[in-house]
């Protein structure tokens, strides 16, 4: 995410004014640590849940609005008992979950952006990317789409080839 303040369901416009890359990252990272649980056998669905618990953590610090308050915490409790309660087995399942919640999330958020045409607007991530780097508003937003798409594959692709 580039602009922080100006974070779509920080401010209670929709979640899709501004562009979220960081889902994707961390949803195309916990894929490969949860891939990397399966093929060793004891391995990485723990790590992943208690990553993104602490991205929760920080997400405190960008949400604003009384949905935001409610949802991230409520989360971050889900999480926590997932990844501090829960068996190896069920925790390598809610992992795969989240994961996939990240990188499908990140791919209908971006698709949201462009069909809307939020990035026609002044304080958009792609405006702003356009106004420090002379390169076209345009150009931005397919960059950040194939990016999502991407996570999205690799993330996917990893995921599916995992043997259990």
């Amino acid at each position: 995410m580039i602009n922080a303040r100006r974070y779509g369901a920080c401010r209670g416009r929709g979640l899709e004014d501004d562009v979220d890359g960081g889902a994707a990252v961390l949803g195309a990272g916990g894929a490969a640590l949860v891939c990397q649980q399966v093929r060793r056998v004891r391995g990485q669905a723990e790590a992943v849940l208690w990553a993104s618990l602490g991205f929760l953590v920080v997400m405190l610090i960008a949400v604003r609005g009384l949905v935001g308050w409610l949802v991230v915490p409520a989360l971050m409790v889900v999480i926590g008992l997932a990844a501090a309660k829960v068996d190896a087995p069920l925790q390598t399942l809610y992992a795969h979950m989240w994961v996939w919640f990240l990188l499908i999330g990140a791919v209908q958020r971006m698709l949201l952006y462009v069909r809307h045409k939020h990035y026609y607007q002044d304080g958009s991530d792609t405006r702003i990317l356009e106004r420090r780097t002379l390169v076209a508003n345009e150009v931005w937003v397919l960059v950040l789409l194939a990016g999502t798409i991407a996570a999205l594959a690799y993330g996917g692709a990893m995921l599916l080839r995992t043997e259990v």
